[in-house]
């Protein structure tokens, strides 16, 4: 028996059970046929695989009983919730801080655009009493402006003139006058 012979053979084998059931397609079929009439023997795996399926055909079904059903569906149930906390822990075990950096990456583009757009966006107007506060302190601001602006003027005209700048003068011109 040649290689080709073992490989057909094996082909015929794996598609029997297709041809009893009319389930090749129409090029299977053909090659089927021209293998099975080279070997004979085929045919009587044929008939034989015809007799299985007739006398699977005629065993009759039972049905499982409700009982049983519902109790199997229970303990089904029963074991997938007592599974799904060990699938979660082991799924997130599995995972490494180099799995959540493209999330967060997301997650911080989306705070940064969102607080951007709120930024420049009061949500309200102010009431009163914030209008009050503001008023009060620009006041304070301007009262404070005017207290630095005067108390400037009198450190440089009684201070600085008188003190510095007046010495220094009568210093340099007496030096250079001797």
């Amino acid at each position: 028996m040649t290689m080709l012979e073992h490989h057909d053979r094996e082909w015929l084998n794996n598609h029997i059970e297709a041809y009893t059931d009319g389930e090749l397609s129409a090029k299977e079929l053909i090659r089927f046929n021209d293998i099975a009439n080279a070997d004979q023997h085929i045919f009587e795996d044929v008939r034989l695989a015809r007799q299985i399926a007739a006398s699977l055909r005629s065993v009759p079904q039972d049905q499982c009983p409700e009982h049983v059903l519902s109790g199997i569906m229970a303990h089904v149930r029963q074991d997938i919730r007592s599974s799904a906390w060990g699938r979660f822990q082991s799924f997130f075990l599995k995972l490494n801080v180099a799995h959540f950096r493209p999330a967060l990456a997301v997650a911080m583009l989306f705070l940064v655009v969102l607080s951007s757009t709120q930024i420049g966006n009061p949500t309200k107007e102010p009431t009163a009493q914030v209008s009050q506060a503001l008023d009060e302190v620009k006041w304070t601001l301007a009262f404070l402006s005017e207290v630095g602006r005067t108390t400037g003027t009198t450190v440089r005209s009684d201070v600085i003139e008188d003190q510095v700048i007046g010495p220094m003068s009568r210093s340099l011109t007496t030096r250079s006058g001797n």
